[in-house]
């Protein structure tokens, strides 16, 4: 039983429904391909595509192949600027 009552139901029903509403004169997605050219060039694009294969349990894709050197790249690369900071922190 929900402690808010029949009102916190129909509250989550709107979001689940229609979310809020959106101003008719914004556009949401002007140019999908441009973005999409965009985002290859941003390297958490291939981690964040990599978790999302393991979670849905497909673990031999082209996603996860890039994904998990990327993501490896990322920790060597912040492992080795804190013990650079540390070092010149002289800790």
């Amino acid at each position: 039983m929900d402690p808010a009552g029949p009102a916190g139901d129909q509250a989550r029903q709107h979001v689940v429904r229609g979310g809020p509403r959106r101003r008719p004169d914004i556009p949401t997605a002007p140019d999908p391909t441009r973005r999409d050219a965009l985002s290859h060039l941003t390297p958490f694009r291939h981690p964040v595509g990599a978790v999302r294969d393991a979670c849905a349990g497909a673990y031999a894709t082209a996603r996860t192949l890039y994904g998990t050197p990327v993501a490896v790249g990322f920790a060597v690369l912040a492992v080795t600027v804190g013990t650079r900071v540390f070092r010149t922190a002289g800790a």
